[in-house]
């Protein structure tokens, strides 16, 4: 089974809320008890959230999952379905406004390790990492344990979309 948890389901301010909900659910436990249960219930919700996939090697199955409270969900889906693997750069960022509402953004490459359908047009991403050459190491060494095809980027245009592009 190779499990890659891909990120959290929340922003990190609200993750540290969910770690401040917790404590505070901690240290009003003494006091008042059934407070201090669902501050501790509700807390960990923001902090234990996450997102990721799995992909069964021993049934050939993969599925893209949310996690709460550490209990995964996902439909499961075959895995010949996607025969091919690839690296695809990506961008992730962040945008924070101030007071006065003057935005500062951080954007920074990401390169994901993605299983992709024989069209190209429908992916499921495996891993990100910050390199290309992570990437594509990690890439051949999936391809070689899943015996899929690594292949570059290339979608397939569809006839409809191709007869529009003829008239613009």
């Amino acid at each position: 089974m190779i499990v890659n948890r891909l990120g959290f389901s929340f922003a990190t301010p609200i993750i540290l809320l969910g770690v401040v909900i917790t404590l505070a659910g901690i240290t009003t436990l003494f006091e008042n008890q059934i407070l201090g249960v669902a501050l501790v219930v509700i807390g960990p919700f923001f902090w234990s959230s996450s997102y990721g996939s799995q992909i069964d090697t021993v049934n050939q199955q993969f599925r893209e999952y949310n996690s709460f409270y550490g209990i995964k969900s996902g439909e499961w889906k075959p895995l010949d379905k996607l025969p091919d693997i690839s690296v695809i750069k990506s961008k992730e960022g962040i945008t924070v406004f101030s007071r006065s509402n003057r935005s500062s953004s951080y954007i920074e490459d990401k390169f994901e390790v993605c299983l992709l359908n024989k069209t190209h047009r429908k992916r499921m991403t495996v891993q990100k990492f910050d390199t290309f050459e992570h990437a594509k190491t990690h890439a051949q060494d999936l391809a070689i344990k899943l015996k899929k095809e690594l292949v570059t980027f290339n979608p397939k245009v569809s006839e409809k979309t191709r007869n529009r592009r003829m008239f613009i």
